[in-house]
């Protein structure tokens, strides 16, 4: 990148999913999809209510959420419930991707739950494009 890009250097994306081996795999997709001195960094939280108080402590560009991200309670959507929808009643604008099995979460379940985008869980071609489409805004626009 050259210091006349319209794009920013760097992105700081919030993981939230209770299986820390998703979470490894998407980060490790996701690089093949930038190019070489790109950074992303990322911060992975396993409970929604930690990703909570990381988004109120750090400068967050991007959210991947699983919206059944909490072992404790595997049946329901704890990543809605205890995420997605306070981060919106507190007034937090943060993209958030759904990034989910579609048997879980439809496309249409995810945007009226409050997220900006949709991806099925293991289609990291889509989660790229999805990044790419909710962060890379031409920062000069």
């Amino acid at each position: 990148m050259t210091q006349d890009s319209p794009y920013p250097p760097s992105i700081r994306i919030l993981i939230i999913d209770d299986n820390l081996g998703d979470a490894i795999v998407a980060q490790s997709e996701l690089r093949k999809y930038f190019p070489e001195g790109f950074q992303l960094n990322f911060n992975h939280q396993r409970f929604p209510e930690k990703g909570l108080e990381v988004l109120a402590r750090q400068n967050i560009d991007l959210v991947i959420l699983d919206p059944n991200s909490n072992a404790l309670k595997p049946t329901t959507r704890a990543g809605i419930t205890d995420f997605l929808e306070p981060m919106r009643e507190l007034g937090y604008q943060t993209p958030v991707i759904c990034f989910t099995n579609p048997v879980c979460m439809s496309m249409d379940e995810a945007l009226v739950a409050g997220a900006t985008a949709y991806a099925p869980k293991e289609d990291y071609e889509t989660l790229s494009r999805r990044v790419l489409s909710e962060v890379f805004q031409p920062v000069n626009s």
